[in-house]
């Protein structure tokens, strides 16, 4: 557990600082890497998840999962490219380990968050889909197709907040 002491798991605003005061070495790098590797690297998941029994509303979920994959790579283009331009008007410098490192405690709030507002989805979703039927599994995946580009946005504005901190930015 020793090894695990110096990692920032959820204070973003004390990693930044850290990062500000070029206090921060490669060997902690890493550790925060592997941390992130290790806890969103298969991509994010909701560990929760709702499958209705009605069969037609596949296509749908199929056509929204394509949207949502181009959705989600223009929200990453433009986010990673925000938090660069971020880290630029600061003092430009360590954009990758800042990227890397921060991504670990602003993932793990994020997710956090996430978790409670996913179980409530679930419980509503329940609610929708057994009292108005296929109505409600609509709504459902409408749901879910704003939550996910929600939290891509979410993701991106924080690591930006943070990285103006890491770099001495004014925004």
């Amino acid at each position: 557990m020793n090894s695990l002491k110096d990692i920032y798991f959820y204070n973003a605003t004390g990693l930044a600082n850290e990062l500000k005061q070029d206090t921060f070495s490669q060997y902690r790098a890493i550790k925060h890497l592997i941390a992130s590797l290790v806890l969103f690297g298969i991509g994010f998941e909701i560990p929760l998840s709702i499958d209705f029994s009605e069969s037609n509303i596949s296509a749908a979920q199929f056509i929204i999962k394509i949207v949502l994959f181009i959705i989600a790579g223009v929200i990453s283009y433009y986010g990673a490219w925000l938090v660069y331009q971020v880290n630029e008007k600061g003092d430009g410098k360590d954009f990758f380990l800042r990227f890397t490192v921060l991504s670990l405690p602003v993932g793990i709030q994020l997710t956090v968050v996430f978790l409670w507002i996913g179980l409530i989805f679930v419980l509503v979703a329940k609610a929708l889909t057994s009292t108005i039927g296929i109505y409600g599994m609509y709504i459902t995946l409408v749901g879910v197709s704003i939550a996910v580009p929600a939290f891509m946005i979410m993701y991106f504005l924080r690591l930006r907040k943070y990285m103006a901190i890491a770099s001495g930015a004014h925004v």
